[in-house]
C-alpha cells in the first residue's frame, strides 16, 4: 500500500519538474519579435519607429527583428503582411503586422502603424537580411546577406514565410522589407443604388433580370470589389382594353374565339393576376361580290345554277344576314367541240355553259363550220353565230385569195386558147 501511495507522488513530482523545465527552456528558446518602420521622404531618413506617414513618392522599409534570448532557435521563419499592389485611401491609417515562428517557439507578431497623406498604391522592391544593421540608412548597410535554402527572399510575403534556419543563443535576425509607394485613384468598391438600375459607387452594368427582380451589377472602380443589386419588381395585374386584342396593362395572349366574341387574356406582371377579355363580335351582312362567285362582305357559299343563271351565297358573320347572289350566263345554247366538221348538225348544239370563247376556238378548228339553229330557241344564238360567220370569213388566209385568183385567170386563159383552136 505504502508502495503504490509512493510512486503516485513520484509521478506528480516528475510531472511538475517536466513542466518546470519545458517553461524555462521554452522562455530561453522565445525570440523576442519587433516590427519597425522607416520612410524615405524627400531625401531625409525618418528612422526607426512603430508609426510613420506616408506621402506619394516615399520609399517605405519594414524591418522584422528578431533575438535569440538566451537559447538557440530552430527553424526561424518570417512574413509580412502581403500589401504588395494594395491601394489605401487618404487620410486612413492601417496597421501592417508581421510574424515570426520557429520550430521551438511559439508564433509571435508585431505591428506597425502607416497613416496616408494620399491615395497610395505599395510596389514590392525586395528585401535585405543581416545578423546585424549599420546605421540608420539600410541601403548601405554591408552585412546583407542572401536566404539560404534557395529562396529568393520574396516568400516573406506568403503565409508559409521566408525559411531563416536556426538563430543562435543571443543573436539577432534582422530582416528588411521595402516598398515603393505609388499616387493612384482611390480604390471604390461597388455600391448599389435605391431604385433600380442605380449604383451609389461603381459602373453600372445591367444583368438579366428574373421573374421577380431587377438585378444589376455595381462594378468597383480601381481595384474595388464589385456589388451585385436586385430590387424586387412591383406586381401588375393585366387589365383588359375595350378594344379588339388589346390591354392597358400587362402583356396580350391571344385565345381561341367563339361564334360570338373575340377573347384574349391580358397576362399579369411580375407575378400579377391575369385577366380574361372578350369583345362582342358585330354583325356582318352578306354583300354580293360584282363578279362570279364573289363576296364584297361574308363567306361565299356556293349554290345550285339554273339554266339562264349561276347562283351563289353570301353568309353574314356573327349574326349577320345571309344575301343570294346570281349573274346571268353569257349563252345558255352552245357547241360541243367537235373534230369531225361533217358530223356538227343541230343535235351538237346543246344547253351548257360554254362562252363566246369557245365558239371562237371551235371556229379556228373548223373553218367550215356550218350550223342548223333550229333547235336553240334562245334569240341570243343568232348574234352569236353571225359574228362567229364573220370571224371564220376574216381568218380565210391571204395566200388563198392570191390562189384563188390565180387559178381564175389560168381556167380564163385556158378557155380563150381552146375557142381559138376552134376558130
Amino acid at each position: 500500500m505504502n508502495f503504490k501511495k509512493n510512486f503516485f507522488w513520484i509521478i506528480i513530482l516528475l510531472f511538475f519538474y517536466s513542466s518546470i523545465i519545458f517553461a524555462i527552456n521554452l522562455q530561453t528558446s522565445t525570440n523576442i519579435p519587433v516590427l519597425y518602420v522607416q520612410v524615405f521622404h524627400n531625401g531625409k531618413w525618418s528612422g526607426w519607429s512603430d508609426q510613420a506617414e506616408v506621402s506619394k513618392g516615399d520609399k517605405v522599409w519594414f524591418h522584422i527583428h528578431s533575438y535569440a534570448n538566451g537559447g538557440d532557435i530552430k527553424n526561424l521563419v518570417n512574413y509580412l503582411d502581403n500589401i504588395n499592389n494594395y491601394s489605401f485611401l487618404k487620410n486612413n491609417t492601417h496597421t501592417i503586422v508581421s510574424t515570426l515562428k520557429a520550430a521551438n517557439a511559439n508564433k509571435i507578431s508585431g505591428s506597425v502603424q502607416l497613416k496616408f497623406k494620399d491615395n497610395l498604391k505599395f510596389k514590392y522592391a525586395g528585401y535585405k537580411w543581416a545578423t546585424k544593421l549599420k546605421g540608420p540608412n539600410p541601403e548601405i548597410d554591408q552585412h546583407y546577406k542572401k536566404v539560404p535554402f534557395g529562396q529568393n527572399g520574396d516568400e516573406v510575403l506568403t503565409r508559409e514565410g521566408v525559411k531563416l534556419g536556426n538563430l543562435d543563443k543571443d543573436h539577432r535576425s534582422n530582416f528588411l522589407v521595402f516598398f515603393y509607394l505609388e499616387g493612384v485613384e482611390p480604390a471604390i468598391s461597388g455600391n448599389c443604388g435605391d431604385i433600380k438600375n442605380s449604383c451609389k459607387k461603381g459602373k453600372f452594368i445591367d444583368i438579366k433580370d428574373d421573374n421577380f427582380y431587377y438585378k444589376w451589377r455595381c462594378l468597383g472602380l480601381n481595384g474595388g470589389e464589385n456589388k451585385n443589386c436586385e430590387l424586387r419588381k412591383i406586381p401588375m395585374d393585366g387589365v383588359c382594353s375595350s378594344k379588339f386584342n388589346k390591354c392597358l396593362k400587362g402583356y396580350f395572349n391571344d385565345l381561341k374565339d367563339d361564334d360570338k366574341y373575340y377573347i384574349w387574356k391580358c397576362n399579369g406582371l411580375n407575378g400579377g393576376k391575369s385577366e380574361e377579355c372578350k369583345v362582342e363580335k358585330k354583325p356582318i351582312n352578306g354583300v354580293c361580290g360584282r363578279s362570279l362567285n364573289k363576296c364584297s362582305h361574308g363567306s361565299f357559299l356556293d349554290i345550285k345554277d339554273s339554266h339562264e343563271k349561276k347562283f351563289w351565297k353570301c353568309r353574314g358573320l356573327y349574326g349577320g344576314q345571309d344575301i343570294n347572289c346570281s349573274i346571268q350566263k353569257m349563252c345558255p345554247c352552245t357547241l360541243n367541240k367537235v373534230t369531225d366538221t361533217s358530223k356538227i348538225n343541230s343535235s351538237t348544239i346543246k344547253t351548257s355553259e360554254y362562252s363566246d370563247y369557245d365558239f371562237k376556238k371551235i371556229s379556228d378548228e373548223n373553218i367550215k363550220l356550218k350550223l342548223d339553229l333550229k333547235s336553240c330557241k334562245n334569240p341570243n344564238i343568232k348574234n352569236i353565230v353571225d359574228n362567229l360567220n364573220y370571224k371564220i370569213w376574216l381568218n380565210f388566209k391571204l395566200w388563198h385569195w392570191i390562189l384563188l385568183i390565180i387559178y381564175t385567170l389560168i381556167i380564163v386563159l385556158i378557155t380563150k386558147l381552146l375557142s381559138k383552136k376552134r376558130n
